[in-house]
């Protein structure tokens, strides 16, 4: 599997310009399922990571700890529209969009549900009861395995 050519925080700042641009101020909570979502069909269509920051099993989804450090502070609001939009490789971002058209009208609930359906979560969580905190990661090779077979 190839390296990734971004990060997972200037992934997070597109998305959260993208999804302001469709009138959209987004929570932390639902911003880290768009960005499970927008690595699973990366993977998918390009067989290498959009970003290399794990994503782990947390009580309520998929989460990236390097984003999450950077919004704690949010909570429960919606997080901070960037500045500027980060210049990401054009495939990324056409792949990011495809994730936007497809997820970006779900609410977090929604997305959050919908993340505990498929095997890279169910199989990251085995043995930890639902609510509980982990650290567990979801593997590339676990989301490239599901996603790649839609």
């Amino acid at each position: 599997m190839g390296t990734a050519q971004t990060n997972a925080i200037d992934v997070a700042a597109y998305i959260i310009c993208a999804r302001n641009r469709q009138g959209e101020r987004i929570s932390q909570l639902k911003l880290h399922k768009l960005l499970y979502y927008a690595q699973a069909w990366h993977l998918a269509f390009e067989s290498r990571p959009l970003f290399d920051d794990e994503i782990q099993a947390w009580a309520h989804g998929p989460v990236v700890k390097a984003v999450y450090r950077k919004y704690r502070s949010r909570r429960w609001s919606s997080v901070p529209i960037p500045a500027e939009v980060p210049h990401l490789p054009k495939q990324a971002r056409q792949n990011i969009d495809i994730v936007l058209e497809n997820y970006g009208d779900l609410s977090a609930y929604e997305l959050e549900k919908l993340s505990h359906l498929y095997p890279p979560w169910i199989e990251s969580r085995k043995g930890i009861p639902d609510g509980q905190s982990s650290t567990a990661v979801i593997t590339h090779a676990s989301i490239l395995s599901c996603y790649s077979q839609f």
